[in-house]
């Protein structure tokens, strides 16, 4: 992707992401890794602008035929929820470059103790098993769910070959995932806080406890 492009393309972003209001400001949130901060990226809003969402995936999906990756592809996988929708839309632009791949999505189960795991329903199993996988999702933080989504794929003998995430507002690289090659179509972070340093703590603004992990501090 040209320099000129990949600036576009980040304004795009930038611009889909406030226009449907996922983008919130000025308020004190907790992360679900415990941090704290004053800007939340509510990925569901995103989701109001399906034409948006679609043109994010059409552009991944360039980016992907860019270096060459985008005929290896088979299966393009999403955890449930947003990546359901993605996987189905970035399918659908890749198909366009020639060939015939299949999206599928991951579900989400919790145990008694609350930790999440990924598992593929089982009429998925057999569309997966020994291919080449793209996995997606919206919003990438610290990239627990590529890990998990790629020990899932892994499992059923597929073969992980690229990684795509609308924002990546971690900071996270390919050699954060394993080399595998991660395609970001925009990367801004917020500044954070531990709990013992926080300054909207100290200062008595309370937790909103409507986006983040504040809900769950009710």
């Amino acid at each position: 992707m040209s320099a000129r492009k990949k600036e576009l393309t980040r304004m795009f972003v930038w611009r889909s992401f406030k226009e449907a209001g996922a983008i919130i400001e000025n308020s004190h949130f907790v992360y679900v890794s415990g941090r704290h901060g004053s800007v939340y990226i509510d990925h569901h809003a995103i989701y109001t602008v399906l034409k948006a969402v679609s043109q994010m995936c059409r552009f991944m999906a360039e980016d992907i035929y860019d270096l060459s990756l985008g005929c290896e592809i088979e299966v393009v996988l999403g955890p449930e929820g947003g990546g359901i929708i993605l996987s189905r839309f970035l399918k659908e632009h890749l198909d366009r470059f020639g060939g015939k791949r299949i999206s599928l999505w991951a579900k989400k189960q919790y145990g008694d103790n609350g930790l999440r795991k990924f598992v593929l329903p089982r009429a998925f199993i057999k569309h997966i098993s020994g291919k080449k996988v793209f996995l997606i999702d919206d919003i990438l933080t610290s990239g627990s769910t590529f890990y998990e989504l790629t020990e899932l794929a892994n499992r059923y003998g597929a073969n992980v070959v690229g990684l795509g995430c609308l924002w990546n507002r971690g900071g996270v690289t390919s050699g954060d995932l394993g080399g595998i090659p991660l395609f970001s179509l925009f990367e801004k972070r917020f500044e954070d806080f531990d709990k013992s340093e926080c300054p909207f703590c100290e200062s008595g603004i309370p937790i909103n406890n409507e986006f983040g992990h504040g809900r769950n501090l009710r």
